[in-house]
């Protein structure tokens, strides 16, 4: 991400903050100036890779708090590193196929949430296993996206984005058919509705797909509309995953370090880069990050 991307994400951040910090509940108060201080100076190492400079983060105070647009950026960051690293393998030693599929429900009030999370999560896990006997899905990664979407039947549209790894060789072409997922889903969330569902077909060892798959649980600006919204999302999403993985996936990717790392914000392997030494400092006046070359403390 450039300085520019970042210079907005703190800039979200700051505004998360000051939502927290007008509710009258003590750990929203806490929330609000962890924030705040969040990653308020970063050290890196700067590498040429093929013509281009890159930045490595060596050192870093980040807050951990689970709606904070930075930190959700870091996160989404060493997710993506782990995927990278263990899909590789998988695509190596495994022939198989792979689609991207969206899954839609219904808007909900934001207050209803959680309810709607728990029924989607037993749907998946109907789906799931009328796809396993079919003997064609053998692991999926899903991760639940949050959006703040007003319409008729609420604010809040909590979707699923999966990849389902299917066995080599030819694939049945109906696992195309947006159609059908739609009705096979709609059966699974025992619903009287169809709702929207998209599928397509990922090249096998294309890693690209993991970048639209694993990615912010709630979309920064999201965050940033409105206070009474993130103080209900903030309750109604606590303790619950974004980012499951199971069947071949859990053998290259643990679900248990993709845990840590929502949980503590590292996977406990991390090693400082070598390159050219620098850092940013959030310049309050200016409401941007201002760039050291040839500097880390």
């Amino acid at each position: 991400m450039s300085v520019d991307g970042l210079d907005e994400l703190k800039r979200q951040s700051i505004k998360v903050s000051g939502f927290y910090a007008m509710s009258e509940r003590d750990d929203f108060r806490s929330y609000a100036e962890r924030i705040l201080n969040c990653a308020e100076h970063l050290d890196f190492a700067m590498q040429n890779i093929q013509g281009d400079l890159v930045g490595f983060i060596n050192n870093v105070h980040w807050c951990r708090c689970p709606r904070c647009p930075l930190c959700q950026w870091a996160k989404v960051g060493k997710w993506r590193a782990k995927f990278f690293q263990g899909l590789r393998r998988l695509y190596l030693e495994n022939e198989v196929n792979v689609i991207f599929v969206t899954l839609t429900s219904r808007n909900c009030c934001i207050k209803g949430l959680r309810d709607e999370l728990e029924l989607m999560a037993s749907a998946f896990n109907r789906l799931l296993s009328s796809l396993r006997r079919s003997g064609v899905v053998v692991g999926y990664i899903k991760a639940l996206e949050v959006t703040w979407s007003l319409s008729q039947f609420g604010d809040t549209h909590p979707h699923y984005h999966v990849m389902f790894f299917l066995s080599g060789g030819r694939f049945p072409r109906w696992l195309l058919d947006d159609m059908e997922w739609s009705r096979m889903w709609a059966r699974s969330l025992q619903v009287d509705y169809q709702p929207v569902c998209k599928a397509k077909f990922c090249r096998s060892g294309d890693l690209k797909s993991i970048l639209e798959l694993v990615k912010y649980c709630v979309k920064p600006s999201d965050l940033s509309s409105d206070p009474d919204w993130l103080y209900d999302l903030t309750d109604q999403l606590y303790k619950k995953r974004s980012l499951t993985v199971g069947g071949i996936v859990s053998q290259y990717v643990k679900q248990s370090m993709l845990d840590r790392i929502d949980c503590v914000g590292r996977s406990g392997d991390e090693q400082n880069q070598d390159g050219l030494p620098a850092s940013l400092d959030w310049d309050y006046i200016g409401d941007r990050y201002i760039l050291n070359l040839g500097v880390a403390v």
